[in-house]
C-alpha cells in the first residue's frame, strides 16, 4: 500500500467541504480578556531559580473555587526542554484580574523521562474522561533532535490524576498511562502528531482521539480517531494504536494549517462544539475558531462553523513574546451554565486567560450553518 493509497483511506466528514466555503479570512473577537500570568507570577518548588524562562499554552481546570493552570514551562533556552507546571491560584484572583505583585506557588507534574516525551512535555488539553482528571500532551520523542531520523519526532501521551482535587486535599500526582500510536503504515511516514485529547463517545462509548499528525510529504490531518489498547508497556505506558480516522476540517485557502485547540463543549450527547487554531499563510498568525459537529452512528458531521475568527492576537502580550502574533488556547472549563474560561498561550512565553459566552458563541456558528 502507498502512501497515496493510504490517505484516501481517511474517510472524511459529512459537511467538510461545505463549511470550508462559510469560512472568511476576518475576525469577530468575542473573548473577553480577563488576566494574563507570567513567570513572575509564580514560585517553582525544588527549582533553584525559582522562576522558568517562559510560561505559556496552559489547560485549565476549577475546582472548589481554585483555577488549576497547566502551563507548558521551559526552565532554559538551549533546547527549549520543557515540562508542565500545576499553578493553584484562587478564582476570585482572575475574575478580578487581581494578580499584580502575587506569587503563586507551582509545582512540575509532568517531567521529560521516558522515550517518548524525554525531550520536553507541551501543550497539555485538561478534561475529564471516565471521572477522572485527564492530561493529553504532546511529547518530543527521543528522536526529536536526531537529524538522521526524519520520522516520530512527536506522539501524543495521557496522564491521569488519580483523585480530583477536593477541600481537604489537592489529590495524588499525575500518572503516564497511553502513548497514542499510528497503525504502521502511517506510523514509517509520520513527522509529528499534536494537538491530541481523548473523548469518550456517549453514543457507542468507544473512545476517540482527536489529533492532528503531520505527514512527509508536508501534509496535516485535523482527525478524529477510534482508540485500540495493545499489550505493548513500555516504562508503565501503554501503547494505544489509532485507526478509522476521519478528516473533520481542513484548512481554508487563507491557511497554511489547522489543528485542534482545546477540548470540546458537550451540548448533548451526540453533539460538540469543538475549537480549532488556524495559521495564515502571510505571517503565520495564530486565531482561534469553532465549529458544531455531530457524532451519527460511525460517521461524522461538521453542522457549523464560525465564518469568522473568533479569537486574534490584539492585546501588547500577545503581538510580542517568543513567538509574536499567537493566540494558542489548549484549556476550557465551565465557569456557570453560559460561561467557560478559556486558557491560552499568548506569545509563546505568556499565559493568557479569557472568557467566553456560549450564547455567543452559538450565534456565530449559527452564521455558518450547513445543517441543523
Amino acid at each position: 500500500m502507498t502512501l497515496v493509497d493510504s490517505i484516501q483511506i481517511f474517510r472524511e466528514a459529512i459537511g467538510l467541504n461545505d463549511v470550508i466555503t462559510k469560512r472568511v479570512f476576518e475576525t469577530r473577537d468575542i473573548v473577553k480578556r480577563l488576566t494574563v500570568i507570567s513567570k513572575k507570577h509564580i514560585s517553582i518548588s525544588k527549582i533553584p531559580s525559582e522562576e522558568a524562562t517562559a510560561v505559556f499554552n496552559p489547560g485549565i481546570a476549577v475546582f472548589n473555587n481554585y483555577v488549576y493552570l497547566y502551563p507548558r514551562v521551559i526552565l532554559g533556552y538551549f533546547l527549549y526542554v520543557s515540562a508542565i507546571a500545576e499553578v493553584k491560584i484562587p478564582i476570585v484572583d482572575i475574575l478580578e484580574n487581581d494578580v499584580d505583585g502575587k506569587k503563586y506557588k507551582a509545582k512540575i507534574v509532568i517531567v521529560p523521562d521516558n522515550r517518548y516525551d524525554i525531550w520536553g512535555a507541551e501543550d497539555p488539553r485538561i478534561y475529564v474522561l471516565d471521572n477522572k482528571l485527564a492530561m493529553t500532551y504532546t511529547g518530543r520523542t527521543k528522536y526529536y533532535f536526531n537529524n538522521g531520523v526524519k520520522i516520530n519526532k512527536t506522539f501524543p501521551v495521557t496522564a491521569f490524576r488519580e483523585e480530583l482535587p477536593s477541600k481537604t486535599g489537592d489529590g495524588k500526582y499525575w500518572h503516564k498511562k497511553y502513548v497514542h500510536i499510528p497503525e504502521e503504515y502511517i506510523r514509517n511516514r509520520l513527522i509529528s502528531d499534536k494537538d491530541a485529547f481523548m473523548y469518550r463517545s456517549r453514543i457507542n462509548n468507544e473512545l476517540y482521539l482527536f489529533h492532528r499528525p503531520h505527514l512527509i510529504e508536508d501534509l496535516f490531518y485535523t482527525l478524529i480517531s477510534k482508540i485500540k489498547f495493545t499489550d505493548k508497556n513500555v516504562n508503565g505506558i501503554k501503547e494505544t494504536i489509532y485507526n478509522d480516522s476521519i478528516i473533520v476540517f481542513k484548512a481554508s485557502s487563507f491557511e497554511k494549517k489547522i489543528g485542534w485547540s482545546t477540548p470540546p463543549i458537550q451540548l448533548n450527547d451526540r453533539e460538540l462544539i469543538v475549537f480549532l487554531h488556524g495559521v495564515d499563510n502571510d505571517i503565520e498568525t495564530y486565531r482561534l475558531f469553532a465549529a458544531h459537529i455531530e457524532f451519527d452512528k460511525e460517521d461524522i458531521i461538521v453542522k457549523a462553523v464560525t465564518p469568522t475568527y473568533i479569537m486574534a492576537p490584539k492585546e501588547d502580550y500577545e503581538k510580542f513574546g517568543d513567538r509574536p502574533q499567537t493566540i494558542f488556547p489548549c484549556g476550557l472549563w465551565p465557569l456557570n451554565r453560559e460561561e467557560y474560561l478559556i486558557s491560552y498561550g499568548a506569545g509563546d512565553y505568556f499565559s493568557g486567560i479569557g472568557l467566553i459566552n456560549i450564547n455567543e458563541l452559538l450565534g456565530e456558528l449559527d452564521k455558518g450553518r450547513i445543517y441543523e
